[in-house]
């Protein structure tokens, strides 16, 4: 065998050899690897269980927790349950009170509309009587001639001065009698104001009768309601009507404003007359109302109605001014005026109607009033006694105030005043009274007085003519009630804290 036989024989048993040594190696690698295989599953499958427990633990933990959440979900639940329990509670008693201030509110707003409403048609009222003055005016201005007062001329007189009267502009007030006294009185107060000097009360009470029964003309003959007259007390509803005004000697000036109260006589179906006492003012602001525009009611719910605004001196000046001017300016159409008030008269009551009732009064007043002891008392016009007025030489003027006396017949109505001071004499007599002064530790007041005869009433004594002055079953408790507000036992209802509970939650 060469050398080179021999070689590749025993190179290849070399590579025999590392055949055999690589296929060993191999197979140690592969037993190795199998080895390392088996180590890793196991760790695998060890590592997997041990990652299911935690992921059991975990799930068994999350179990637990979600177990205390749903309990204190089914805790929370509970309490808002509760919560929306008493949320409800509150609501309902917020909606109560609400709906019990809206109730109020509607019924405020009610109430205002009717009285816009009512003060809207005044106005129109007013306007139709200032157009059917200025239209009687014009009408007149037509007739100057003779020939140009036909019969048809008279008749439209007549219609557009019959729609004149009962407005403040009416030509027949402007020529009343006391109309053309306070005038002259005005012009004595305001010569005296140019002079620096005070003008009397007897100069200016005239005055403010004058703006009184100018401003208050649309309520002769109004019936007393609660709502209408507040102050007529236990007098509204029984069907007594407002008959005449005048102004109660308690009036003053403080600060340029004039404060006062006006008697108001009134008289029933059965003929009976009786005063009561309101605030004088030159009108009312509305509804009262609180700081929070709310409207302040009485103990039963209902709204109050504004305080009483008192009268600007100014104001009463000019306003006395303006229809003074018209009243003179109307002056110089009084015989017009007159001739048709006349047949308008006479259409109504029969021809001579007027003159037979004028004669009568005239009859009347020479025979009562202008002789005896009340020869030397103030007659009706100004400047002139009842014997005066009574002789022949003033005979036109007592004619004159005869007749419209007849024609208006509010002008034989008894003095408010006068009137009211005879009930006052009265009243302070009666022991009811009597008790409520000692209790109060004072004398009532003018309009207290005024207030307290509402509540008693004139009645018969069985079995006789005779009549007395009781406080009727019907009325004690009105009484009682009123005693109580003078004494001071009742709150002011104008009080918050006399509020109804619905109507002072905020």
């Amino acid at each position: 065998m060469s050398f080179a036989d021999g070689f590749k024989s025993g190179f290849g048993l070399i590579g025999d050899v590392q055949d055999r040594a690589l296929n060993n190696k191999r197979l140690d690698e592969q037993k190795r690897q199998g080895d390392l295989d088996r180590d890793m599953q196991t760790q695998r499958y060890n590592l997997d269980r041990d990652a299911t427990a935690l992921y059991r633990k975990g799930q068994n933990d999350i179990a637990e927790r979600r177990v205390g959440v749903d309990e204190k979900n089914a805790a929370t639940a509970e309490i808002n349950a509760t919560n929306k329990a008493t949320q409800l509670d509150l609501d309902e008693t917020r909606i109560n009170a609400q709906s019990g201030l809206y109730d109020a509110q509607s019924a405020n707003l009610t109430q205002t509309t009717e009285k816009e409403t009512e003060r809207l048609s005044n106005i129109k009222k007013e306007e139709d009587f200032a157009l059917n003055s200025q239209a009687f005016i014009d009408h007149i201005a037509t007739g100057k001639s003779a020939t140009a007062r036909t019969p048809e001329w008279n008749t439209r007189a007549d219609e557009l001065l019959d729609k004149a009267n009962g407005g403040i502009l009416s030509p027949f007030a402007a020529v009343d009698p006391d109309t053309k006294n306070n005038g002259d009185a005005f012009i004595e107060a305001m010569t005296a104001m140019q002079n620096g000097e005070d003008a009397s009360r007897e100069t200016l009470t005239p005055i403010i009768n004058t703006f009184v029964r100018a401003s208050n003309m649309r309520q002769i003959g109004a019936e007393l309601t609660e709502q209408n007259t507040p102050k007529a007390g236990n007098l509204n509803g029984k069907g007594w009507k407002i008959i005449g005004k005048e102004v109660a000697p308690d009036w003053q000036v403080v600060d340029g404003v004039l404060t006062g109260t006006v008697d108001v006589t009134v008289q029933n179906a059965a003929g009976a007359i009786t005063v009561y006492n309101a605030p004088l003012s030159s009108g009312r602001s509305g509804q009262e109302l609180d700081d929070k525009g709310n409207p302040v009611v009485d103990k039963d719910g209902k709204p109050l109605p504004a305080v009483p605004l008192g009268i600007a001196t100014e104001d009463l000046m000019k306003a006395a001014s303006g229809y003074f001017k018209y009243a003179q300016y109307v002056g110089q159409f009084e015989d017009e005026i007159y001739q048709s008030a006349t047949r308008l008269y006479d259409a109504r009551n029969g021809t001579g109607s007027l003159e037979a009732k004028t004669n009568d009064y005239i009859t009347n007043f020479q025979g009562k009033y202008a002789v005896g002891t009340m020869a030397g008392e103030a007659s009706p016009i100004r400047g002139l006694t009842n014997a005066e007025l009574g002789h022949p030489e003033h005979f036109n003027k007592l004619e004159k105030y005869a007749q419209y006396s007849v024609l208006d017949p509010s002008k034989n109505a008894i003095k408010p005043t006068r009137a009211g001071d005879k009930i006052i004499r009265g009243m302070s007599k009666r022991p009811e009274v009597t008790d409520l002064q000692d209790d109060l530790g004072r004398g009532l007041t003018r309009q207290e007085f005024l207030q307290a005869q509402g509540y008693f009433s004139e009645v018969k004594v069985r079995g006789t003519d005779k009549k007395k002055v009781v406080i009727k079953r019907e009325d004690k408790k009105a009484w009682e009630q009123w005693k109580n507000k003078v004494l001071g036992i009742v709150k002011d209802p104008r009080s918050p804290a006399n509020l109804p509970p619905r109507l002072r939650m905020q």
